[in-house]
């Protein structure tokens, strides 16, 4: 069984982490059967972040090597594609992530309009009293 490691998601998302998303989309798309775990401490964590897949003993951090698992088990997301066309959607895919991620995240963790709203829904799990601390440091963090 794989075992999918993961933010947990609110308000109808199962996540709010778009590689998780993406994570479970490839998993659901290769048909393998796969569990979700829900994560909130990254200090286990290989890169220190999530998606992380678990295949017994062996955990496989990000989206994209995850990718790469299944698709060593025979799994193809790409069919029909030409040499060009993956190359193309190869340089789409890493353009979104590594570009359009960085103001995904100013917005979220940043943006004085947005982080309040954020850090209620991404915080509600942790208990009132050290909420305040917890969010600061977090969004320290981001922020250096």
């Amino acid at each position: 069984m794989l075992t999918l490691l993961t933010f947990p998601g609110a308000q109808g998302m199962p996540s709010h982490s778009p590689f998780c998303i993406k994570a479970m989309c490839l998993l659901h798309m290769s048909g393998e059967a796969w569990d979700v775990e829900y994560i909130q401490d990254l200090s286990t964590m290989p890169l220190g972040r999530v998606p992380v897949l678990r295949v017994g003993d062996r955990v496989i951090p990000d989206s994209h090597n995850i990718q790469s698992y299944l698709e060593s088990l025979g799994h193809c997301f790409d069919t029909g594609l030409s040499k060009i066309e993956l190359a193309q959607s190869h340089m789409l895919i890493r353009t979104v992530e590594e570009s359009l991620r960085l103001g995904l995240v100013h917005d979220r963790w940043l943006h004085p309009d947005v982080w309040p709203i954020m850090s209620d829904i991404l915080f509600a799990p942790v208990p009132a009293e050290i909420r305040p601390q917890i969010k600061a440091e977090a969004q320290s963090h981001v922020e250096a």
